[in-house]
């Protein structure tokens, strides 16, 4: 199957995969995963995952020391074509990214950068910040901090603190506009 690990405990048993680093799993054809503790799940072809534990969930990672902790648990939810750079980043969504620190992508070519960040139902959006929110909101845009956009489509917001909901077509930039 032309597959290639390097290092400790990494398997790579998809077609055309990789795996590298120390005890990261590359199982979907064309997949890889580099770093530590890295899944790319058998129907997850042609993703790739670059960091610690991303497309993982039940583990911790003390910052003061860097230790890991806890049980790993594969994301099952892992998505063909997707990218998680990072640490703790999810792919979820068919063509998703995610990059950063603890960011989630689970719609279809959606697109998590920074730390925390969430997409959900929301195919073909974007966050990029820190803590921004979106769910039900298809070709949305959320830039900045504590952004929220639910239950709306082709929405952008950039500042702090915004929210839009139920609504289409929205606009809004500065602090705490509702």
């Amino acid at each position: 199957n032309s597959s290639s690990a390097f290092g400790s405990y990494n398997t790579a048993s998809g077609s055309a995969s990789s795996a590298i680093g120390r005890s990261n799993t590359a199982t979907a054809l064309n997949s890889i995963s580099i770093g530590t503790q890295n899944r790319t799940l058998s129907t997850a072809y042609t993703s790739v995952n670059v960091g610690i534990l991303n497309n993982t969930s039940g583990a911790t990672i003390d910052g003061t020391t860097g230790a890991i902790s806890g049980t790993i648990v594969d994301n099952s939810s892992h998505a063909r074509i997707s990218s998680a750079v990072g640490i703790k980043n999810l792919a979820n969504g068919i063509k998703s990214s995610a990059f950063g620190y603890a960011n989630t992508g689970s719609s279809q070519s959606s697109s998590a950068f920074g730390h925390l960040n969430s997409i959900t139902s929301a195919i073909n959006s974007l966050t990029v910040g820190d803590s921004n929110s979106l769910f039900n909101a298809n070709y949305s845009t959320a830039i900045g901090y504590s952004n929220a956009i639910s239950y709306s489509n082709n929405c952008t917001i950039i500042g702090y603190d915004n929210g839009v909901g139920f609504s289409s077509n929205v606009t809004a930039v500065g602090y705490s506009i509702s």
